[in-house]
């Protein structure tokens, strides 16, 4: 058996959705780490030269984007996955 899809991804949406599995919580799961790491990054370079750490424009800037890429791709995953359900063909083997 397998499935047809009508649907065409870009590289980027691809191999997103293949490192989640086509799931959402894995989705979340990894733009919070990614998120996450990256506040921990900066926190140790604002560490390691200035022996303190402090809030700067970079971790707002850097947090508004990575909320837009996780809505953006959380929206595009479920349109991927309503039309893999509502147009798809399944072909027989």
């Amino acid at each position: 058996m397998r499935i047809m899809i009508n649907r065409k991804l870009s590289r980027h949406k691809a191999k997103i959705f293949t490192l989640c599995s086509f799931n959402i919580r894995s989705l979340t799961y990894l733009f919070f780490g990614v998120l996450f790491g990256q506040q921990f990054i900066s926190a140790g370079i604002e560490y390691a030269f200035w022996g303190e750490t402090f809030e700067h424009l970079g971790d707002s800037v850097f947090m508004v984007l990575i909320t837009g890429a996780y809505f953006y791709y959380a929206n595009e995953l479920g349109e991927f996955l309503l039309d893999l359900h509502l147009n798809a063909e399944v072909i027989e083997d």
